[in-house]
C-alpha cells in the first residue's frame, strides 16, 4: 500500500462514552459490507497491562474475535509504558497493518498518548535540571494520583504559573508540569501563550497517513448513566477478585496501574479503608464522572482547533457516521 494514501480512522471520547463498541460495530461493518480489511488499535494507556482486563473494561475475547487487536496485553504493570514506549509501538504497528493493506481504527482516551504520536514528544531546548525519570507522563500521573500532585510540583518548580494559569485548568497545569520537566524552564517566564500553539491540532501532524476524527461527546445525563453501569459491570464481573488475586500474588499496590481509578478503590477497600463493596462503587463512580468532566471540558476547549466529527452518542448517529466516513474511504 503506497503510504501516503494510508488511511486511519481516530476514535476518541471521555471514559464510558462507547469507544469500543463503536470501534467493533465500524470494524464490522467495514469488513463485511464494504470488505475492507481493518485492525484496531488501542491508544487507552490502562489496557496495555496483561494483569487488569475487568478493572479496565477491556473488550473481551469474544468482542475481539476476527478483528485483529493491537496494543493491548502488550506489558507487565510491573514494568509501566510510558510515552514514548507508545509511540514506538504504534508507529511500528500502524506502518505494519498500512503495509499488509489495512484500514487501522486507533482507539482510545488518553489524549496525552494521541499527541505524543500526531505531535511528537516535547523537545528539549535546554538540559533538565529535574531529578525525576526523563520520560515522565504528567497526563498519565495527573490520572493515575490527581491533578493536587501536578500543583505541588508547580507551587515547588514554578509558582508563578498560577498567575496565567487557573488551579481548576488541568490540561494546562500539566502542560506547564511537562515543560518544566522536559526542559527545565518555567513555562511562566516565557509567559507562553498557551491557545496559539495548542498542540492537539491535529491538521498539522506528523504522521504520514490520512486520518479522519470520530469524536463522541455524548449528553450528560446519557453519560452518567452509562457511567454507572459500566462501574456495575464491573463489579459484576469480578474487579474485586481480579485485584485481590494480584495483591494476593504479591504484586507491588503501589505500581501506577494499580493507582488508577478503580484498582485504586478496591484496594482502598480490600485494605479496609472503604467499608463495602456498594461504597466502593459508589466511589468508583465519582472519580470516574469527575475524571469524564475532566475529559469533556478538555474537548470542548480544543474543538475549534481540532478536526472532527462530533458524535451524540453513536447508535442513535450510526447513519451520520457513515455518511461522514464513507467519502473519506472513498479519498484517493
Amino acid at each position: 500500500m503506497d503510504h501516503k494514501n494510508a488511511k486511519t480512522i481516530v476514535i476518541t471520547g471521555p471514559t464510558a462514552s462507547g469507544k469500543t463498541s463503536l470501534s467493533i460495530a465500524l470494524a464490522k461493518y467495514l469488513i463485511n459490507e464494504k470488505k475492507i480489511p481493518c485492525v484496531i488499535l488501542n491508544f487507552d494507556s490502562l489496557l496495555f497491562y496483561k494483569e487488569i482486563s475487568i478493572a479496565t473494561a477491556k473488550p473481551t475475547l469474544e468482542e475481539r474475535e476476527n478483528i485483529p487487536h493491537g496494543l493491548i496485553d502488550i506489558a507487565s504493570i510491573q514494568d509501566p509504558l510510558t510515552a514514548f514506549d507508545f509511540i514506538q509501538m504504534a508507529k511500528k504497528e500502524i506502518e505494519h497493518w498500512h503495509h499488509n493493506g489495512k484500514l487501522v481504527l486507533l482507539v482510545g482516551g488518553s489524549a496525552f498518548y494521541l499527541r505524543a504520536l500526531f505531535k511528537g514528544m516535547y523537545e528539549n531546548q535546554e538540559p533538565s535540571n529535574s531529578t525525576l525519570s526523563p520520560q515522565l507522563n504528567f497526563e498519565e500521573v495527573k490520572n493515575l494520583q490527581g491533578i493536587e500532585v501536578i500543583i505541588q510540583y508547580l507551587e515547588k518548580n514554578d509558582p508563578d504559573i498560577f498567575n496565567y494559569i487557573h488551579q481548576n485548568d488541568h490540561y494546562r497545569l500539566v502542560r506547564a508540569a511537562q515543560y518544566f520537566h522536559d526542559n527545565g524552564m518555567k513555562l511562566s517566564i516565557k509567559r507562553v501563550e498557551f491557545d496559539a500553539q495548542n498542540p492537539y491540532d491535529f491538521s498539522k501532524n506528523i504522521v504520514h497517513f490520512l486520518h479522519h476524527h470520530i469524536h463522541l461527546d455524548i449528553p450528560k445525563e446519557e453519560h452518567l448513566r452509562l457511567i454507572h453501569k459500566r462501574t456495575q459491570d464491573m463489579l459484576d464481573k469480578g474487579i474485586i477478585d481480579e485485584i485481590l488475586d494480584l495483591k494476593n500474588r504479591g504484586f507491588d499496590l503501589g505500581l501506577r496501574p494499580l493507582q488508577s481509578i478503580g484498582p485504586k478503590e478496591v484496594l482502598d477497600y480490600l485494605e479496609g479503608k472503604i467499608a463495602t463493596p456498594e461504597e466502593c462503587l459508589e466511589k468508583i463512580n465519582i472519580k470516574t464522572r469527575q475524571y469524564a468532566k475532566a475529559q469533556r471540558t478538555f474537548f470542548k476547549k480544543i474543538s475549534p482547533k481540532l478536526e472532527y466529527i462530533s458524535v451524540n452518542g453513536w447508535p442513535s448517529q450510526w447513519d451520520h457516521i457513515l455518511n461522514d466516513l464513507l467519502p473519506f474511504l472513498e479519498k484517493k
